[in-house]
């Protein structure tokens, strides 16, 4: 059985290992916002102010790039963190949250996505990575809306967003050749090690 991680501590672990690694993006990171302004900015929404949302806000506001209020962002590829996982702001995560709450009325069609889901991160294909704020312990959810009839949705993806954070920082540490969105192994670097595939 694996110890507890505290999440403000894997944050500081994924500082280090993205000022190491990913020296660009470092410098590019904002500044994190006040707790409390992340605890009433989400209750504001009827969500509750899970812990680990609130330190993940607190730890940074996403990065330096395209204007904080657009919803199409995932370039520069200099904000992604490994594998194209895109660190966004506050101000995104909420427009995101609203989009995705969105579909289910806009379609008329159940879209699996809970309310109770706030995003810290997104893949490059869309996919959200989202802590679910009515489960205690904060487990990680992945959603698309196009696979809102998946129900594998509905079943947490990682533990929490500490696991999530040390799993980032292992896989920076691990040397992993960096590639911003897909890409096909046969035309990599010799020597490079591929994640997923």
């Amino acid at each position: 059985m694996m110890a507890e991680v505290d999440l403000r501590e894997a944050l500081g672990r994924l500082d280090t290992a993205l000022t190491r690694e990913r020296r660009e993006l470092a410098g590019r990171l904002r500044p994190g916002l006040d707790p409390a302004a992340v605890a009433a900015a989400l209750t504001s929404i009827g969500v509750s102010p899970h812990p680990d949302v609130v330190a993940w806000y607190a730890w940074h506001d996403g990065a330096q790039g395209p204007g904080r209020g657009e919803r199409h962002f995932l370039r520069p590829s200099v904000n992604h963190v490994l594998g194209g996982l895109y660190l966004f702001s506050m101000e995104q995560a909420l427009a995101l949250r609203e989009d995705a709450m969105s579909y289910e009325e806009d379609l008329n069609d159940p879209v699996h996505y809970r309310p109770a889901w706030f995003p810290i991160m997104m893949f490059p294909d869309g996919w959200l990575v989202c802590v679910d704020t009515a489960d205690a312990a904060g487990g990680l959810h992945v959603w698309h809306i196009h696979a809102m009839h998946d129900m594998r949705t509905r079943v947490p993806w990682i533990a929490n967003a500490a696991t999530f954070a040390e799993a980032l920082t292992l896989a920076l540490n691990s040397g992993l050749t960096r590639a911003d969105d897909f890409a096909m192994p046969e035309g990599l670097p010799a020597g490079t090690r591929v994640l997923d595939y």
